[in-house]
């Protein structure tokens, strides 16, 4: 499974929507959290090491509240809460009974 990398560039303009001597007012790159999913916005990418850091674990670029917590990927706390819903939801139908 090829992994995705998260980053983008944003813009932001001047100027009404259909204007068309709308101009770019400020360009901004973008990272998401790996394990969060927070998008962090940098002016550059010369500092975005001073915006968000990588994961020593999954190599997973993450926010400043993340850094310094237990490694949880997105997709592998996706995967926990599913099942831990997919327990409950067994266990309530075993409570009635009725299934």
């Amino acid at each position: 499974m090829a992994k995705q990398k998260p980053g983008g560039i944003g813009e932001y303009f001047e100027g009404a929507f259909n204007d068309p001597g709308r101009v770019i007012k400020k360009t901004m790159y973008a990272s998401t959290c790996a394990h969060c999913g927070y998008i962090t916005e940098f002016p550059s990418m010369r500092t975005m090491t001073d915006h968000v850091e990588v994961c020593r674990c999954c190599m997973g670029l993450i926010c400043l509240n993340c850094y310094g917590k237990p490694c949880r990927p997105l997709e592998k706390e996706v995967e926990r809460v599913e099942a831990e819903q997919a327990l409950r939801n067994r266990l309530e139908r075993n409570r009635w009974g009725c299934y």
